[in-house]
C-alpha cells in the first residue's frame, strides 16, 4: 500500500515535475525567442544605420565631388567619414557653445587634416606696438557687413593661410582708407616672398608678408589668380611681381595677451591673427562660438573681421580660408577672453598701414 501510495506520488509528482519542466522549457523557448529576436532586431538595427550612413557618404562625395582611386580607397575613406560622424554627433550631444558638423574634411583622418591645411607659423613675440589705456571700443564692429572684406578664398592643400590672411588685412585697410576694395593675389606672396621669411606652402608669417608688401607692392587676385591650391610650387614671376596695384607704408604689430587692444585694433580695421586651429574643433565646426578646447601651439593664419562684446558668449568673428562651405560659410567665432585667448588669438597679431 505504501509502494502504491509512493508510485501513485512518484506518478503525480511526475507530472508536476514534467510541467514544470515544460513551462521552464516555455519560458526558455520564449526568452530564447525574444533574445533571438532582440538580436535580430539589433542586427537589422545595425545593417539599417549601416545604410543610412553610406547613402550620407554617397551624398557627401557627390557635393563635395570626392573622387577616389579604388574599393580599397573608398572603404578606408567610408569607415573615417562614420568615425567622424561619430566624434560630430557625441560632441553636439554635450550642448557646448558651439556645433561640428560634416563637411569637406569629413572623410580625412586628423592627422592628414592637419598635414594638408594646417601651416607651419613661427611664433615671434610682438615687439612692434604701443601700449594704450583708456581707450574707446565699440560694443560691435563687423567690416563684412560694412564691405570692407572680399569673399572667402580657399587656400586648398597648401599651407599659404598666412598669405590669405595678409592679403584679407590688406584688402580691408585699402578699402577704409581708399574706398576700393580690391581682391590681392596670394600668389605673388606665396611665390616671391621667400626672401622675406616665408616658404610658400611650406607656412610663412603675416608681418613677413607686410614687410614684402611695404617693400615691392602687390598685384591684384585678377593678375595673377591663385594657383597653388593643389600644393603645387609656382615660381615667382617677376613681370607680374612688378605690375603691383598698391603698397602699404608699414604695420604694427597689437599689444599681446589684451583682449582690449585686440578689440581696439579690429574697431579699427580687420586684423591678422595667428591661432592654434586644434584639429577636433576646427576640422567639424559648424556654427556657435568656441570658447575653449584649443590650446596655444600656432598653427593657422586668419583673418579677424569684427567682434561682438554685448553678445552671449561674446565672440571675435574670423574669416579662414578653406572655401565657404566649411564653418559659417567660411566663417568662425572665437570667444573673447583675456589672457593668450581662445586658441590664442591675443598672442600675435598685427595689421598693416596703408
Amino acid at each position: 500500500m505504501e509502494y502504491m501510495i509512493f508510485a501513485k506520488n512518484k506518478k503525480e509528482n511526475s507530472k508536476q515535475i514534467y510541467a514544470s519542466l515544460l513551462a521552464v522549457f516555455g519560458i526558455f523557448a520564449v526568452c530564447g525567442c525574444i533574445m533571438y529576436l532582440g538580436q535580430s532586431q539589433h542586427q537589422d538595427s545595425l545593417i539599417q544605420g549601416f545604410k543610412i550612413e553610406e547613402q550620407e557618404f554617397v551624398k557627401f562625395i557627390a557635393k563635395h565631388n570626392k573622387q577616389y582611386r579604388s574599393d580599397e580607397e573608398y572603404a578606408k575613406r567610408f569607415k573615417i567619414f562614420r568615425d567622424n560622424s561619430a566624434f560630430i554627433r557625441i560632441h553636439n550631444s554635450m550642448h557646448l557653445d558651439w556645433i561640428l558638423g560634416i563637411n569637406q574634411f569629413s572623410d580625412l583622418l586628423p592627422i592628414e587634416f592637419s598635414a594638408l591645411y594646417i601651416s607651419h607659423i613661427d611664433y615671434k613675440p610682438p615687439t612692434n606696438y604701443n601700449k594704450k589705456s583708456h581707450i574707446h571700443i565699440p560694443s560691435a564692429v563687423d567690416w563684412k557687413e560694412s564691405g570692407a572684406v572680399t569673399d572667402v578664398k580657399d587656400q586648398g592643400m597648401c599651407g599659404s593661410c598666412w598669405a590669405f590672411s595678409s592679403t584679407g588685412a590688406i584688402e580691408g585697410a585699402w578699402k577704409i582708407s581708399k574706398g576700393e576694395l580690391i581682391s590681392l593675389s596670394e600668389q605673388q606672396l606665396v611665390s616671391c616672398s621667400n626672401s622675406y621669411g616665408n616658404l610658400g606652402c611650406n607656412g610663412g608669417l603675416m608681418d613677413y608678408a607686410f614687410q614684402y608688401v611695404k617693400s615691392k607692392g602687390i598685384t591684384s587676385e585678377d593678375k595673377w589668380p591663385y594657383g597653388s591650391g593643389g600644393g603645387n610650387y609656382i615660381e615667382c614671376d617677376s613681370s607680374l611681381e612688378k605690375d603691383s596695384v598698391l603698397k602699404i607704408s608699414g604695420f604694427q604689430d597689437v599689444e599681446p595677451e589684451s583682449k582690449d587692444a585686440l578689440m581696439g585694433a579690429i574697431s579699427k580695421q580687420p586684423v591678422s591673427v595667428a591661432v592654434e586651429a586644434t584639429v577636433g574643433i576646427w576640422q567639424h565646426y559648424a556654427g556657435g562660438v568656441v570658447t575653449e578646447g584649443c590650446g596655444t601651439g600656432l598653427d593657422h593664419g586668419v583673418l579677424a573681421v569684427g567682434y561682438d562684446s554685448a553678445a552671449d558668449p561674446p565672440y571675435y568673428l574670423i574669416k579662414n580660408s578653406w572655401g565657404n562651405s566649411w564653418g559659417l560659410e567660411g566663417y568662425i567665432k572665437l570667444g573673447i577672453s583675456d589672457g593668450y585667448g581662445v586658441c590664442g588669438i591675443n598672442m600675435m597679431a598685427s595689421y598693416p598701414v596703408v
